[in-house]
């Protein structure tokens, strides 16, 4: 029997055969900002679950608390600034 990676289109078309619609991403905030290969790994993933027809939610790991330093809260502003500009107008 043959396994299909689990990050590919066909393991999200399965998972969508199966009744799943939706499908949480989690991603490292700091490589998605500074590693472009990392950054294009998650875009991947993103487009195999659209292409399996599933609704992608990206959530990044490690999200800092409202009473956090500053430095944190500006990279999660970075973060998702960046990511709704990647997938503004999909659906």
């Amino acid at each position: 029997m043959h396994t299909a990676d689990n990050d590919s289109a066909s393991y999200f078309k399965l998972l969508r055969s199966l009744g799943m619609t939706f499908m949480r991403t989690n991603y490292d905030p700091d490589a998605y900002l500074s590693d472009s290969i990392y950054c294009e790994k998650v875009d991947q993933i993103v487009q195999n679950q659209l292409q399996a027809r599933l609704v992608p939610i990206l959530a990044p790991q490690d999200v800092p608390t409202a009473s956090g330093d500053q430095t944190s809260l500006s990279k999660l502003v970075a973060v998702d600034t960046m990511a709704a500009r990647t997938y503004r107008g999909f659906r």
